[in-house]
């Protein structure tokens, strides 16, 4: 490497760190830009609060998506064991509401759970001190309803241990039945009958974690009912019912309200050359495909993670990259992010919640060895906004390498950003809103 490899490095550091707080905006100084929606970019260009513009982009992205959102078809499936009407009010409930609110008392989906009983058989702490008077004498001491299960489980040795909530219920004439669900490693629903003080276990589940799920009525029979979360763990796509029944066949029914396709909104652009302009809309067309060829934007399989999205990054083996919070080792990437001859290397890969974790490294040939550009990394997760990085390539257009990020914004929408890094400039090309075509899918499961 070059005697002023360190201070080359330095530099690239900062055109990385100028090029990400690029966040959306068009520079207010590039009278030539394009723009396709002209009070979103005026209003965006006049908000210097990040937190302010990402409030502003998922309202507009919200209003965008009920412009393209298509009539209510419901789907269920011929052969179902569960009740089409039942079905219907479920994914009407999930048309009608916003995913990042479905836990919200006014939201549509529990206003439905209300109608059927959701809050009927769910006991309260006062209720729990009715029906299990051995606990009453420690009302004193007890201040949350996770000691009160504490004192349950001690107290009546067939209640499970971990509990969060128990309803109260007669499946079947004669019958004084209790659902329990306990969290531990997994959250499980036990179905069981009262007879003095133990508690008979009829069957059990296991169901994904959701936060409040709720034992319902329809027609003759009861259900427990919960939410399936996204795959950032915090937005709501679907609906499960299982079936709560004496003589026991474990079926669950899953609604998932999922995007099928994406609509692409231009929101502005740069000035292109003719010749850019045509490269570059060429690749935008291909994107949109190869998107959604794997599971890049969380709409593959029913609850893997994302894919790593590449474009014309090189692998490397001079860089191994060890994630700190895990055991996952990976490879870095080569590219001339800069455009200034001198390459970064780039490891990406998703935490938990599927946002973009991104690493930069400079890497000395003479001596071998590689240094993190710290102050560089990106983790993706912006949980006081809202709003992350799900994606980060690069793409080699016309002979200069651009920068693409797309971000996730709520409800399966998207915002992507390309950028063009030279040396010490910054300039945003284009930007566009992805606005999700959703389908419901209805799977019924049987154990």
């Amino acid at each position: 490497m070059r005697k002023n490899s360190k201070k080359a490095g330095v530099e690239i550091l900062l055109l990385i760190l100028a090029a990400l707080l690029c966040f959306y905006i068009a520079e207010k100084t590039d009278n030539s830009l394009q723009i396709q929606d002209k009070e979103l970019t005026v209003i965006l260009e006049n908000t210097s609060q990040q937190e302010e513009r990402d409030e502003l982009i998922q309202k507009w992205a919200k209003e965008y998506a009920e412009k393209w959102k298509e009539e209510f078809v419901p789907q269920t499936n011929k052969d179902s064991s569960f009740p089409d009407e039942l079905v219907v009010m479920m994914e009407e409930a999930l048309y009608d509401s916003d995913a990042a609110n479905m836990q919200e008392p006014e939201n549509p989906y529990q206003e439905v759970i209300r109608q059927l009983g959701g809050e009927e058989y769910l006991l309260t702490m006062e209720e729990l001190y009715y029906f299990f008077p051995e606990t009453a004498a420690y009302r004193e001491d007890i201040k949350t309803e996770e000691e009160l299960f504490h004192y349950l489980s001690y107290y009546y040795n067939t209640v499970p241990l971990y509990c969060q909530h128990a309803f109260h219920l007669s499946m079947a004439e004669g019958q004084d039945n209790y659902i329990f669900v306990r969290l531990n490693e997994r959250k499980t629903v036990l179905v069981t009958e009262r007879t003095g003080d133990e508690f008979n276990l009829i069957t059990e589940f296991e169901i994904l974690k959701d936060k409040e799920g709720r034992v319902i009525r329809y027609g003759d029979e009861f259900y427990y009912v919960f939410l399936y979360s996204a795959f950032n763990g915090r937005d709501y796509d679907g609906i499960g019912i299982c079936r709560l029944a004496d003589k026991w066949v474990h079926k669950t029914l899953s609604i998932r309200y999922q995007p099928d396709a994406f609509s692409w909104e231009k929101l502005y652009t740069a000035y292109e050359s003719p010749r850019l302009r045509k490269e570059m809309d060429a690749y935008i067309e291909q994107l949109e495909k190869n998107l959604l060829c794997g599971n890049y934007l969380g709409i593959k399989g029913e609850f893997g993670e994302k894919d790593v999205y590449f474009g014309d990054e090189i692998r490397s083996e001079l860089i191994t990259v060890a994630a700190a919070d895990t055991d996952d080792i990976g490879e870095a990437y080569q590219v001339d992010l800069a455009n200034c001859g001198e390459p970064v290397y780039v490891w990406k890969k998703h935490d938990q919640f599927n946002s973009l974790q991104v690493r930069f490294y400079d890497y000395d040939s003479r001596t071998k060895s590689d240094v993190e550009l710290a102050d560089a990394r990106i983790y993706g997760t912006d949980k006081d906004s809202g709003t992350d990085l799900v994606q980060m390539w690069f793409k080699e257009i016309e002979g200069k390498i651009y920068t693409f990020r797309m971000y996730y914004v709520s409800d399966y929408s998207y915002m992507m950003n390309v950028s063009l890094i030279e040396k010490n400039d910054v300039k945003t090309i284009r930007t566009y809103l992805l606005l999700p075509h959703k389908e419901f899918i209805v799977k019924e499961k049987k154990e």
